[in-house]
């Protein structure tokens, strides 16, 4: 459809009492039938009958002048019948050019002196419209206006004859949906590519045999954690934005910076890329941190480890190179960071280490080193708790609380987040079987759980933890990632749909920052999703207000509870209540709690806002 139709399409409409309407101050207006000496016994009743239709068309002009969207009818003929003063003032248009009685062709015309389809003629958008306009057919689509606002116009024809066209100016929620869909494959916080879209352009740019490579360099702020423990996570984000400016100041036109998660970076130095050139780049990168970043009134010097590795035909793809980048950063890091390291077979004790951490992890279980903590879900409207997530801990003997980010991934590309999942389901809902229903308890599923013969299997495990257990399967929920590859994997999908027959719930975590959040909610009908932490941590930023009102807004339109996680301030929680965001979680309530604790938080309701 071109710009013209943005017009407002209208709706043919053929007038309820045509022989008495004329037009008068109002839309339309009654026209008196004079009295005569024939009916001069009912002049009181006519007279009554005018003022009461009269009284009922003021209030059905007042409601069509007060009504949120704008409207115009027409009739078979493309004559206006009625237009409401919201259309006249979207389309910027004269109120006594559109009018009651005014032809289509006079209306498109003042449309086109008020730019609103700059290029076209009256001709034009009038044979557009008679296309538009067939018997029996509805047409919507969005107009673009010339001042940069976006309407929605919508035409349906009318059983009585002609037609009606409602539009409604839906500039804010595009621009929070384009947002949206833009942030499923870039990071929030420095607006560079994510992980998940890096892959895509490694493997959009992997060489073809006998071509030159490219290489690949990660990246990881040295003790960002403890920066942000000392500093705050505003400065944290402040510190990242910093860093990805002066990496993106240090690349060719040619080269890609993305941000991979948490304090890592990665940079694509396109081919041909040698190891002199790759090194280089390093260098520079690192020069660039040496001068202090400014936050917040106080200086803050920060440093890199940088793991370089090489797409060539000895790298199997994308995931691969990405590996090896990463386990060389890993390595410069052990060196005391601030420096570059280059994959290479010398990696033999990076492996040999990572050998011993395997050794620990798989006797971990065995040894009872696992631990889960409960963190609560809150009601946004009556701060009682829904529900506890339960959350995976490892308590090392020697190395201490080992993060979940360490073990997990090694986990996962071992094959031992099967039975430590299972272990990790089977303990949250022995200890939700002696919570007072419905509180639910929420357990987070790795992709590995979905693949091979163990995948098959899931649905059997559940069941048989709740009927072990005693919990209902309605009090349990089950948290997927987006790298569940369902859109690919019929075989996933059937799993889900097996899991809700037993009664649980599934949740999209983490929603938004991967590749393809908004296609999910097509593949699978979800309970709920769950709006990243990366989302809450900017509220209550203009921006971030509009994704959080686009998500909430879109859950409610699908039926789909919305949660808010990483919830620390007051703050934050007042955006979130004011959107109708309908679950809460984060330090603001509560941090992971032991089992033991549980019930005294659920008897505490309303629960209270942490120091």
């Amino acid at each position: 459809m071109s710009n013209a139709m943005s017009l407002h399409t209208i709706p043919r409409f053929r007038p309820l009492m045509p022989a008495r309407y004329t037009e008068g101050r109002s839309s339309l207006r009654l026209k008196r039938l004079p009295r005569s000496s024939h009916d001069r016994d009912n002049a009181e009743e006519v007279r009554l009958r005018g003022q009461e239709l009269d009284e009922t068309h003021a209030r059905l002009d007042a409601a069509i002048n007060t009504m949120t969207h704008g409207l115009i009818m027409v009739n078979e003929e493309l004559g206006v019948v009625l237009c409401n003063r919201q259309l006249r003032a979207m389309f910027k248009f004269d109120a006594d050019i559109v009018r009651p009685g005014a032809a289509m062709r006079e209306v498109l015309s003042h449309s086109i002196d008020v730019g609103n389809h700059p290029g076209a003629t009256p001709d034009q958008l009038l044979a557009e419209l008679h296309e538009l306009l067939r018997p029996g057919l509805r047409a919507s689509f969005s107009q673009n206006i010339q001042d940069g606002r976006v309407v929605s116009v919508n035409w349906e024809p009318l059983e009585t004859g002609g037609w009606m066209c409602t539009c409604e100016d839906i500039t804010v929620r595009e621009a929070a949906t384009a947002r949206a869909v833009y942030l499923a494959c870039h990071d929030a916080v420095t607006d560079l590519p994510n992980r998940h879209a890096l892959l895509g352009i490694l493997q959009t740019a992997w060489p073809e045999p006998e071509a030159p490579g490219f290489s690949l360099l990660c990246i990881e702020i040295d003790r960002f954690q403890s920066i942000c423990d000392t500093r705050g996570h505003c400065t944290g984000d402040i510190l990242l934005q910093e860093i990805a400016a002066r990496l993106g100041s240090c690349v060719r036109a040619g080269d890609r910076v993305a941000h991979l998660g948490g304090a890592s970076f990665g940079v694509m130095q396109a081919a041909p890329a040698t190891p002199a050139l790759a090194q280089r780049l390093a260098a520079r990168l690192i020069e660039t941190l040496q001068t202090p970043i400014r936050t917040e009134g106080r200086s803050l010097l920060a440093t890199v480890s940088i793991g370089i590795a090489f797409a060539d035909t000895q790298t199997s793809g994308p995931a691969d190179v990405l590996r090896n980048a990463t386990l060389a950063m890993h390595l410069a890091a052990d060196k005391g960071g601030n420096c570059a390291n280059l994959y290479g077979a010398d990696m033999d004790r990076t492996a040999q280490a990572r050998h011993e951490l395997e050794l620990d992890l798989r006797g971990a279980l065995d040894a009872r080193q696992f631990e889960v903590l409960y963190q609560p879900l809150v009601s946004a409207k009556t701060r009682t708790i829904t529900g506890f997530e339960a959350l995976l801990r490892w308590r090392h003997p020697v190395r201490g609380m080992v993060s979940p980010a360490d073990f997990i991934p090694l986990a996962e590309q071992l094959g031992l987040i099967r039975p430590i999942g299972e272990w990790v389901l089977r303990t949250a809902c022995a200890e939700a079987a002696t919570w007072p229903a419905p509180v639910r308890v929420a357990v987070n599923l790795s992709p590995e759980q979905f693949t091979g013969v163990e995948g098959a299997g899931l649905v059997d495990i559940v069941a048989d933890i709740l009927a072990t257990t005693g919990l209902d399967g309605t009090r349990l929920e089950l948290e997927i990632t987006e790298s569940v590859r369902m859109q690919e994997d019929a075989a996933t999908l059937d799993t889900l749909h097996a899991l809700r027959r037993l009664g649980a719930r599934i949740s999209l975590d983490d929603f938004g920052t991967g590749y393809s959040s908004l296609s999910y909610l097509r593949s699978f009908p979800f309970d709920k999703i769950k709006i990243d932490q990366s989302f809450v941590r900017a509220l209550p930023g203009q921006e971030a207000t509009a994704i959080v009102r686009a998500v909430v807004s879109l859950g409610a339109s699908l039926g789909i509870t919305t949660v808010a996680e990483g919830v620390e301030t007051e703050l934050q929680l007042q955006a979130l209540v004011a959107e109708a965001c309908d679950e809460l979680q984060g330090y603001l309530f509560s941090k992971p709690r032991p089992a033991c604790d549980a019930a005294g938080l659920i008897a505490a309701a309303p629960i209270q806002l942490a120091a």
